[in-house]
C-alpha cells in the first residue's frame, strides 16, 4: 500500500498527557478531520493538470479510514502505478503502449486490444508520447509525500484547537 497512516502511539501520548475523559474525544474529531483533510489533498496533488484528463481514475482511486485513535489515508490503485506517479519515471523507461493509451485517455481499461485497431494519428501521438517519457522520463507527483508534508505543517495548529476545545471544556 502507498499512503500515509497516522502513528497511534504517538496519539496515545498525547492523550497520556491529559486528562483521557476530555482529550479521547477531541483528538478522536481531530483524527478524522485530518484523514478527511488528507484525502482531499491526496485528491488534489494527483488531479491532472490538462483539464481534458479529468476523468483520469487516479484521484478517485484515494480512500481513507478513520479508526479509534488512527487514520489512513491510501491509495486502490496497484503500487507499481501509485508509485510511478508518486516518484516519477527515470528516462530509459520503456512503457507498453497500453499504458500510453489509458492515461492519454484518462481510463481505467483500454478498449482496442491492439495498436492496429486505433486510427493512425491516435496511434503516431501515442507512439511519440512514450518516445518522450523514454527520452525525458516523468517527473512524479509527489502526492503523497505533498500529502504528509501538509498534514505536518498544519499539525501544531490542530493540536493547538483541540487543546483549546480541551481547556474550554474543563473550566466549563
Amino acid at each position: 500500500m502507498i499512503g500515509v497512516e497516522i502513528d497511534k502511539q504517538a496519539i496515545i501520548n498525547i492523550i497520556r498527557r491529559i486528562d483521557p475523559k476530555f482529550a479521547e474525544q477531541a483528538m478522536q474529531a481531530t483524527i478524522k478531520s485530518m484523514a478527511t483533510y488528507g484525502y482531499s489533498l491526496a485528491k488534489k496533488n494527483l488531479k491532472p493538470e490538462d483539464s481534458a484528463r479529468s476523468a483520469d481514475y487516479a484521484p478517485k482511486s484515494m480512500r481513507y479510514d478513520v479508526a479509534p485513535l488512527q487514520a489512513k489515508v491510501y491509495s486502490v490503485m496497484a503500487e507499481h502505478r501509485a508509485r510511478s506517479i508518486e516518484e516519477g519515471r527515470a528516462p530509459g523507461d520503456v512503457l507498453p503502449i497500453k499504458a500510453v493509451y489509458r492515461w492519454y485517455n484518462g481510463t481505467l481499461y483500454v478498449r482496442n486490444t491492439t495498436i492496429e485497431g486505433m486510427g493512425d494519428d491516435e496511434r503516431r501521438t501515442l507512439y511519440k508520447i512514450r518516445s518522450n517519457i523514454k527520452r525525458m522520463g516523468v517527473k512524479g507527483k509527489r502526492f503523497i509525500g505533498k500529502t504528509w508534508d501538509k498534514l505536518i505543517a498544519d499539525m501544531p495548529d490542530r493540536l493547538d484547537r483541540v487543546a483549546k476545545q480541551i481547556e474550554k471544556r474543563w473550566r466549563g
